[in-house]
């Protein structure tokens, strides 16, 4: 081999040694990079109406996006420790830049579409009356460092509260006066974090029936944050006929926040309540 073409390998595998290592370094190129997420669980409404401390376990799993990146593909990642509202969690980031919008919820499981700028939940329309786990989401933007992000429940939670009495639920209906959507296909917007549904009635069944006979009872719709200008009507179906509560005033719907009825009165035939 000449000096000529001997310098000119040499050069060759220089230029190549140094494009492979800026591939592996450079975010932009498509590097994957571990980072740090600290995740703090906000509080919640239980099914009994208390505000509650969610604490972190094993088996939970964080999904997130890069609403920044083309693919906005999940990644997924488990929590480091568990017993607290806030622990790490770190996450594989593939092609990621500082300053890149992340979206992350849990469980990891949920259904949640990227569609024209606007992220895609579904809140079922057919609930069971009873907050066991609640869906969280949170926002915050990418950096190589750490990622501190804090995770609350996007919608309010509404309690219907009844008084002992002689008759039991088969069936409560949920329907806003002003036609507000409050549950279905929620779209949410990223910057504003406000929601918009596609129904305006949400529904409860109770298999067995909800006891009212041996005490008072309550029980919780999920709605989306949204004001319902002329109230709402609760239809309640029993085991004897069916009632009826409206409530007419202004209601202001909040993230995470609770609305409760007044103590009604359930009776066992068709009746209207106010």
């Amino acid at each position: 081999m000449t000096l000529r073409f001997k310098t000119l390998f040499v050069a060759l595998a220089t230029t190549f040694a140094t494009i492979s290592c800026g591939e592996k370094t450079d975010g932009q190129n498509g590097a994957a990079k571990d980072v740090q997420v600290n995740i703090t669980l906000d509080k919640y409404y239980n099914s009994h109406a208390e505000s509650t401390t969610r604490t972190w376990v094993k088996t939970d799993k964080v999904a997130m996006k890069n609403l920044s990146s083309a693919s906005q593909k999940s990644m997924t990642a488990s929590p480091a420790n568990e017993g607290s509202a806030s622990t790490e969690f770190s996450f594989n980031f593939e092609g990621a830049n500082n300053g890149d919008q992340l979206f992350a919820y849990t469980p990891a499981s949920a259904t949640v579409r990227i569609n024209g700028g606007k992220i895609n939940l579904t809140l079922n329309e057919n609930q069971t009356g009873k907050i066991e786990k609640p869906f969280y989401i949170g926002k915050g933007s990418y950096s190589e460092s750490g990622i501190n992000m804090k995770m609350g429940c996007p919608y309010t939670t509404l309690f219907a509260n009844l008084k002992q009495g002689d008759y039991t639920i088969k069936k409560a209906i949920l329907k806003t006066n002003g036609g507000e959507k409050i549950a279905g296909t929620v779209s949410l917007d990223y910057d504003t974090m406000e929601t918009t549904g596609n129904t305006n009635t949400v529904t409860i069944e109770f298999g067995s029936g909800l006891d009212c006979r041996k005490q008072a009872q309550t029980f919780a719709f999920q709605i989306t944050p949204v004001t319902l200008a002329r109230g709402y009507t609760i239809t309640f179906i029993t085991d004897g006929g069916s009632f009826t509560y409206k409530h007419e005033g202004s209601v202001t719907c909040t993230a995470g926040g609770k609305v409760e009825t007044e103590p009604i009165e359930g009776k066992s035939k068709t009746s209207l309540l106010f």
